[in-house]
């Protein structure tokens, strides 16, 4: 702790920590798309935040449904540079200046846990989110923008988010249609690894399909679209393999298991485009397209199973509800972490003090045991001895400085 708060001001330990946020709750998708920064581009906005005087930490969270942020400092001071830059690095020509997309001290932290735990998700308790944002806290690291109060806030966000993972169960089960479909699968048809599954199509449904569906091992996972490069983008992320949309016909009757979810305006599959399949093992079709990507009548076929978006919906409706059970649990993690940090906060005014007692504590240690000898037995026992008796001083210093912050309504984070 000595060293970094070497480089932190001590004068005063409420920390105005404040998020500007960009989010699926507050603007539309065209807007997040534009404010989207690869992980260059993050660390070169990152390093030209440190032009800003006085602004001194910043982490930013940069997905698909979210452009956070995160800085430490007075944001009346910052916020119209900071929306200058953020307009530089991005294809956006305007951003709102409205406060109410800025959080500010407690809010700030409560949002970041909160987004770490899934709770702010565009679904309920999505996984991906807790590895996103230590991703956003490793790329502030390469830039050389996090600090200590960023470090405090995002490792706290790391262990809250990981104790809502292993204490309740918000994260559990797949929630999306194409997690939903991809495990309706998996049950349908006992196990997907080793099997040779087609997804048709390549929009953000046919992504998650081809996400979940990459999980399972499957033996080749094939990509076909329209358009041949966006297959080959899609089948690339997920170790999976691009195939010509003339070639659907051929694939389809060689797949084990088939997924289409397209765009197109009629049948992309057609009863005669099936042949009798040559061994008794079902054919399991999954239309998740509207309007429906595959003619129903081929569910009337013998050794065909067609599964369709109405029999995903109460599955889907199912693991949604059961998430929402769960969110009163996710509250209170976050809100034992939020007090955990504001006690924290309010014991580093009793830091220096502590750390002076150390260390002549210590050196005393070591004139004593230098002077018997530097008997190996009497350094053990006297580092256990020193520990055990300053911890009870220690703990009454963080209480004695606990209380004077509250005196004096130093509550903001």
């Amino acid at each position: 702790m000595k060293a970094v708060l070497a480089g932190a001001s001590l004068s005063k330990f409420d920390c105005k920590l404040n998020c500007l946020s960009y989010n699926h709750e507050n603007t539309p998708p065209e807007f997040r798309a534009a404010l989207w920064l690869s992980e260059s581009g993050i660390k070169r906005f990152l390093r030209e935040t440190q032009k800003i005087d006085g602004l001194r930490e910043c982490v930013l969270l940069c997905t698909c449904n979210r452009f956070e942020l995160y800085f430490e400092g007075c944001p009346s001071a910052y916020g119209k540079r900071i929306r200058e830059l953020i307009k530089r690095a991005t294809v956006v020509n305007s951003l709102p200046g409205s406060s109410s997309y800025l959080k500010r001290g407690t809010e700030a932290v409560r949002h970041l846990f909160q987004v770490a735990s899934g709770l702010r998700s565009v679904m309920l308790g999505e996984n991906e989110i807790l590895g996103q944002v230590k991703q956003a806290y490793r790329l502030a690291c390469e830039a050389g923008t996090n600090g200590f109060f960023t470090n405090a806030c995002f490792h706290r966000a790391f262990r809250c988010g990981k104790r809502v993972r292993h204490e309740t169960d918000l994260n559990a089960g797949s929630v999306g249609y194409g997690a939903v479909a991809v495990e309706m699968a998996a049950r349908d048809f006992g196990e997907l690894k080793g099997r040779e599954v087609l997804v048709i199509g390549t929009g953000e449904l046919a992504e998650s399909i081809t996400r979940n569906l990459a999980a399972r091992k499957p033996a080749r996972l094939l990509v076909a679209g329209r358009s041949r490069e966006k297959a080959e983008i899609l089948a690339t992320a997920h170790a999976g393999e691009a195939v010509e949309w003339g070639e659907i016909a051929t694939l389809l009757n060689n797949a084990d298991v088939v997924f289409s979810a397209t765009a197109a305006p009629s049948f992309v599959i057609r009863p005669d485009m099936l042949e009798k399949p040559a061994t008794p093992q079902p054919r399991y079709l999954y239309d998740l397209a509207l309007p429906a990507d595959i003619d129903p009548k081929l569910g009337e076929q013998p050794g065909v199973v067609l599964r369709t978006l109405s029999e995903l919906q109460p599955a889907f409706d199912d693991l949604v509800a059961r998430r929402e059970n769960e969110v009163p649990r996710v509250e209170r993690i976050v809100a034992e972490t939020i007090t955990e940090y504001q006690n924290w906060l309010k014991e580093l005014p009793a830091v220096p003090a502590i750390n002076r007692l150390e260390q002549r504590t210590e050196e005393i240690r070591e004139q004593m045991v230098n002077e018997s000898g530097n008997q190996p037995e009497l350094e053990q026992f006297s580092r256990l001895l020193t520990k055990r008796l300053l911890r009870s001083v220690i703990e009454e210093l963080k209480i004695t400085a606990r209380a004077a912050a509250a005196e004096g309504k130093g509550e903001e984070l």
